[in-house]
């Protein structure tokens, strides 16, 4: 099942106080980026954050799941924090810092 493309417009919006974000078509999903760094996905109606030290700091439920079969176990946000601008845009931003920059393209 593809994600609603307007939900994700919408959680994008909400996170954009943590940097530049945006939200990148991938397979029928979508990766999400903050300032060009990629955070997390959107998987089936499902915002799904990578797990990293700084994250677990600011996460406020320390539940995971993987987006996809055979993926990295990812933070599950849902419920009410996905209408905390806040805390949405707090979360994205400790992410990036804590995620490697892209590798440079030849």
């Amino acid at each position: 099942m593809a994600s609603d493309k307007a939900l994700v417009d919408s959680i994008v919006e909400r996170m954009s106080g943590g940097g530049e974000i945006r939200a990148r078509a991938m397979f029928g999903e979508f990766g999400i980026y903050c300032d060009d760094r990629m955070i997390g996905q959107f998987n089936e109606n499902t915002l799904f954050i990578k797990v990293t030290d700084a994250g677990s700091a600011v996460v406020r439920s320390s539940r995971t799941a993987s987006p996809y079969p055979g993926a990295k176990t990812a933070f599950v946000i849902d419920g009410a924090d996905l209408d905390d601008e806040g805390y949405l845009s707090q979360l994205a931003r400790v992410t990036a810092d804590a995620v490697p920059p892209p590798k440079k393209r030849r």
